[in-house]
């Protein structure tokens, strides 16, 4: 059992009627003892996005089916990239609505898209140069 390995764990037993949100990239199980109607989901914002880089990164390295993971990433991260850039050009020299978290967490975006531009180029170039 994993729990028996990870230095804490957490047991959390929900009754009808509540949520529980998951913090970004903590790892969980579910256990249903009786036949429930249960809502779950992942979204995506703007607090968290290095783990969220590191679980899509994860996902990617391990070969995760597409079906388990999060549908259009990769999209997604590219509309926050140009959304958190329209809020910073908005703000002008003294500065945007962001959060000085939300102002940290957009290096690591920054850096992965600039990494996803440049693995498309070459394979673009490559396929270019084996089609010649």
């Amino acid at each position: 059992f994993f729990g028996d390995l990870a230095d804490s764990c957490f047991k959390v037993h929900l009754t009808e009627g509540q949520t529980f949100l998951i913090p970004c990239a903590w790892i969980h199980a579910v256990y249903t003892p009786k036949d429930s109607l249960v809502f779950g989901g992942n979204f995506l914002h703007s607090l968290a996005i290095e783990g969220q880089l590191k679980v899509h990164s994860l996902e990617r390295r391990t070969h995760i089916s597409r079906k388990f993971c999060f549908p259009h990433f990769t999209f997604a991260m590219w509309f926050g990239l140009a959304h958190s850039l329209a809020m910073l050009r908005e703000g002008g020299p003294e500065g945007s609505s962001a959060t000085a978290l939300e102002r940290r967490e957009l290096r690591p975006l920054v850096d992965t898209c600039r990494a996803w531009y440049r693995r498309q180029t070459r394979q673009e170039s490559a396929r270019r140069t084996g089609e010649s």
